[in-house]
């Protein structure tokens, strides 16, 4: 290590040096020094850091060569985190460091550097997404060779050369070569989005955390250290759940507060999960994930006490249920969770017992039991997960990896106008502002000018990324992120809805008129009643003007024209006005946007249909310049 260190410390030591370090790491590994196993690839980079104070490209190199080397190993695969982390880790040191170089006249040549360096790491961060290695693999070698040959060259020109030659040197991997890799890898199989949900502490977060690291899309180097971190405040079984729980908020209480989203992928699907809340306090945020999937996977704790309290008038099994039917989520697995801690231990007929009390409730919902899977697992030790428990011979139908490979395809519809509602929006460094959200219906793609409703602010499309992969063309049912020219975060909010400005628009709703039913309110609700209203990812209070009518629940059939009340099981017809800008569409039209669950005192009293919607035009809505010089 001595002879590493003075080199880090050599201020000429530059792109050139690359063939050197490569020569003693080879060196090392033989010896033995550096471990056979990727999970010191972190150790090296920290080491990296250390050595690497003054020269960017240095650091970029080691770290780039140390995951190459890596990858030629098969010991690091190209997909996942274990890749992105180490070159996430470079660019947030060259953000730091063109931040220091900013400020000073002498950091000209090196702030230039850096901008590069942050510029390739950048698109490799990109490449290595995609699972074809080997010509990732030869994208990376071929330009750390060019980089390599045009630093020689650098050291003998001028300064105005340098920044010319390091142009070249990043021409390696291009944003186009690695946006066209990643198309392909990105549809070779179909997409869809899971929803996990359940009762607060029924082990969503667990059994998500440890479906995604046995299926490779998390380090076991990561796994171990959220174990020493849930040992060390008395929460061992917490270590999968803490790879989803990021916020420290959310550790320290053991519950889900945000929704998470990770990928991973079965034989038959490319998989968006989403991880939902499920303490009462944030189900708004679950209804937020809920909105956005196709399959809803339900954990039902099968613990004595814990079943009894999540299947209770209050528990969340029930209400979770309901809100994924009335969002439109129509296939279900159910999961009878923390099979290893019912009494006797993995007991046959505490799973009968509440496979029976669970289908007749999702029955009631609108389900089909006949067609749900209850699968006996422990999201903690992994029985019946990915592979058939000897614990469990007694069960003889599918694990839960084979039961999300038997989900049906869900339609598309792409041929219909775009609607992206948002669910949420980031500033990002070097990047700019990035909505994010589930395209709904239609397509959006770069360079397309899209309207945001309510406000009809329109802006050009720069960029479309799913999971960071640039794609040329994002479709129905994809989760992704789009950079927008010259809006500013705080001109966008959860709940907006993107639109093509050419086809369709979506536009702020005066009023509109809804199919209701009452499901659990403990009065009379009449007009004036003010509520929150979930739709899409829209949380806003909204009036009931006039109850219209009300009608048979199954038939339709008007029972009473303008009553003066509705009560629980009621359905009828109300015109509903937002108390705030509100975007929403007809379910004939657009059914993601057209359906709703209406909250009062923190618990669903109501869910319904829009059947027609009354729209406003913007006034005075902004158009972008990009935006402009399109039309």
């Amino acid at each position: 290590m001595p002879a590493m260190r003075k080199q880090g410390r050599n201020t000429d030591h530059t792109f050139w040096s690359c063939s050197r370090l490569a020569r003693r790491i080879e060196e090392m590994k033989l010896s033995g020094e550096i471990p056979a196993n990727c999970n010191s690839l972190l150790e090296w980079l920290d080491r990296a850091l250390e050595l690497s104070t003054e020269n960017t490209s240095w650091l970029w190199l080691f770290g780039v060569y140390i995951t190459t080397t890596w990858a030629e190993r098969n010991d690091l695969v190209f997909t996942g985190k274990r890749t992105l982390h180490p070159l996430r880790y470079l660019l947030r040191r060259t953000n730091l460091e063109i931040e220091a170089f900013s400020g000073k006249h002498a950091g000209g040549r090196q702030l230039e550097i850096s901008r590069k360096a942050k510029d390739t790491i950048h698109g490799w961060a990109l490449t290595c997404e995609s699972r074809r290695r080997r010509e990732t693999r030869d994208l990376v070698t071929a330009s750390l060779s060019s980089a390599a040959a045009t630093q020689v060259s650098d050291s003998r020109t001028s300064r105005n050369t340098e920044v010319e030659a390091a142009s070249s040197a990043d021409s390696g991997p291009t944003s186009q070569d690695t946006a066209s890799r990643i198309q392909i890898m990105g549809k070779e199989k179909f997409h869809i989005n899971i929803v996990v949900i359940g009762h607060v502490d029924s082990g969503k977060s667990t059994t998500t955390g440890h479906l995604i690291y046995k299926l490779g899309g998390i380090d076991k180097r990561v796994i171990e250290r959220f174990e020493k971190e849930a040992a060390e405040m008395n929460k061992r079984s917490f270590k999968y759940a803490w790879v989803l729980d990021k916020l420290k908020a959310e550790r320290e209480r053991g519950i889900t507060i945000d929704i998470a989203l990770w990928k991973f992928e079965t034989t038959k699907y490319y998989c968006t999960v989403i991880d939902a809340p499920g303490h009462r306090d944030f189900i708004k945020n679950m209804i937020t994930g809920t909105s956005q999937a196709d399959c809803a996977v339900l954990i039902i704790d099968s613990t004595t006490g814990g079943f009894e309290a999540g299947i209770s008038k209050d528990g969340q099994t029930r209400e979770h249920a309901l809100l994924a039917f009335t969002l439109g989520v129509k296939q279900m697995i159910c999961c009878c969770n923390k099979m290893d801690a019912t009494t006797p231990k993995y007991s046959k007929a505490r799973y009968e017992e509440i496979t029976k009390e669970v289908s007749a409730y999702l029955k009631k919902v609108g389900y089909n039991p006949d067609k749900i899977p209850f699968v006996p697992i422990s999201g903690f030790e992994g029985d019946n997960m990915i592979e058939r428990s000897t614990n469990l011979d007694w069960y003889k139908g599918p694990t839960l990896l084979e039961a999300l490979d038997n989900v049906s395809e869900p339609k598309r519809p792409s041929d219909k106008p775009l609607r992206l509602p948002l669910q949420d929006v980031y500033k990002i460094g070097g990047i700019g502002t990035v909505p994010v959200g589930r395209v709904e219906t239609g397509v959006i793609k770069p360079g397309m000018l899209v309207t945001f409703a309510p406000t009809g602010l329109t802006t050009e499309v720069k960029s479309v990324e799913m999971h960071h992969e640039a794609l040329t063309e994002a479709l129905p049912g994809d989760n992704v992120g789009f950079n927008v020219k010259n809006v500013a975060v705080k001109d966008l909010k959860r709940g907006f809805v993107a639109s093509d400005s050419k086809n369709d628009p979506a536009k702020e709703a005066a009023n509109f008129t809804s199919q209701v039913i009452i499901m659990n309110h403990p009065g009379q609700i009449g007009n004036g009643y003010a509520p929150v209203l979930d739709c899409h990812t829209s949380h806003i209070a909204v009036k009931f003007a006039e109850i219209l009518t009300k009608v048979d629940r199954r038939s339709g059939k008007e029972l009473e024209k303008e009553p003066k009340f509705l009560k629980n099981g009621d359905a009828g017809f109300v015109k509903m006005v937002p108390t705030k800008p509100m975007t929403v569409e007809t379910f004939a039209e657009y059914p993601p946007l057209g359906r709703f669950a209406v909250r009062d005192m923190r618990q669903t009293v109501a869910v319904g249909v829009i059947k027609a919607v009354e729209k406003k035009d913007p006034t005075g809505a902004k158009v972008t310049k990009a935006a402009a010089k399109k039309k």
